[in-house]
């Protein structure tokens, strides 16, 4: 096998093996230290409790990627930047073609954010 065939099969073998990504904009204008329990996942806006927002949390993942992986990387970054809970706002999937001389095929992207919070007050 020529070394950039191997090369090729090596950078697209870690693509479809590696661990979803996630990054955080600020959006509020408060800062909390890391937190370090679970972070809480809410599905719609949760009116029994009080909140402040800290920002938006976004993540991404391949075809080897489900939901849950993705939420996982949400509530890692959010907790990071102090956030005990995470406000699920989209869930997006994209299909693509690639095609070369190594390597033909379809892709998926997966793509989720969410806002996270820090819950201040249960009601």
């Amino acid at each position: 096998m020529k070394k950039e065939n191997l090369i090729f099969f090596a950078a697209i073998l870690l693509f479809l093996t590696s661990c979803a990504t996630a990054s955080f904009t600020q959006t509020g204008p408060q800062k909390f230290p890391e937190y370090e329990g679970v972070v809480e996942v809410f599905y719609e806006q949760p009116q029994d409790v009080e909140f402040v927002e800290i920002g938006i949390v976004s993540s991404k993942g391949g075809s080897i990627h489900d939901s849950a992986d993705l939420i996982k990387a949400l509530q890692k970054k959010a907790a990071k930047n102090g956030a005990n809970a995470i406000i699920l706002v989209s869930n997006k999937e994209s299909q693509g073609f690639v095609a070369s001389q190594y390597y033909t095929g379809s892709t998926v992207e997966k793509e989720m954010s969410a806002i996270a919070i820090r819950v201040t007050n249960r009601n």
